[in-house]
């Protein structure tokens, strides 16, 4: 057995570059990366999840996002 665990901080593409294929040459650099891993995920904002979807992410099961935040973003 083994444990193998990649993490990235938040990224993003300025409004201004958006629907440019900034953010879709991100992911596939992202994707090509880590094209070996079991399983990769992410937490999307919701005005992103249908760009991620596009990517081939999708909501695993019946799983439902939960996290320890301190941030007041949200």
């Amino acid at each position: 057995m083994y444990i193998e665990v990649s993490l990235s901080d938040s990224v993003f593409v300025l409004p201004q570059f958006h629907r440019h294929g900034v953010g879709r040459k991100m992911m596939a650099s992202m994707l090509e990366r880590y094209s070996d891993f079991h399983q990769i995920m992410l937490t999307a904002d919701g005005e992103a999840v249908d760009f991620y979807k596009s990517l081939g992410f999708v909501r695993a099961g019946r799983t439902e996002p939960m996290w320890i935040y301190a941030g007041k973003e949200h």
